[in-house]
């Protein structure tokens, strides 16, 4: 079974790899010498002390794997250095929310890059507003293509259907 590819910005990528080199190199050892100091404080079967260290050297190992699993499918997505015509992961999109009559921007980004306090909040391409933009339109061929400029796409969302009018899609700030 082939894995999922992972959408990451350059920075995205970047940032990963240091925060794998980061728990590799430190926290790895870290919890080492936990556990190795532990050991010393009595009979394994009743220390709380090597218990804790070992639930947190488990966490730390499923860490370092997902992070190695994420850069190991990961697709870079190329920074937008022109304005696009359709949105796409990699751009930044200012949108009218129908209903409320309120303009909204947000960044489109992979789902391992979502972080809705960024500024602009950036919002997955699996999200239902992101998901819905990028594949607003069937070509002929029944390929889907992200929305234009002047579209307006509807989502469905927990509260029921809303709708954007794509105002602008800029290059990202990434």
């Amino acid at each position: 079974m082939t894995e999922k590819k992972q959408k990451l910005t350059k920075d995205g990528y970047k940032e990963l790899e240091k925060q794998l080199k980061y728990l590799k190199s430190k926290v790895r050892q870290e919890v080492a010498e936990r556990i190795r100091q532990s050991k010393e404080f009595g009979e394994i079967g009743e220390n709380i002390e090597y218990e804790n260290a070992k639930s947190e050297q488990a966490r730390v190992e499923q860490e370092i794997m997902k992070i190695e699993k994420i850069l190991r499918n990961a697709e870079i997505i190329a920074k937008k250095e022109e304005v696009a015509t359709n949105v796409e992961v990699g751009v930044i999109v200012k949108a009218k929310y129908v209903e409320e009559e309120q303009v909204v921007t947000f960044e489109i980004v992979g789902t391992t890059e979502s972080d809705p306090l960024h500024n602009p909040p950036r919002i997955s391409d699996e999200s239902p507003i992101g998901r819905a933009l990028v594949e607003a339109t069937i070509t002929e061929e029944g390929k889907k293509i992200g929305a234009e400029k002047g579209q307006i796409v509807e989502v469905e969302t927990p509260l029921g259907m809303a709708h954007y009018e794509v105002l602008e899609i800029l290059p990202s700030s990434n």
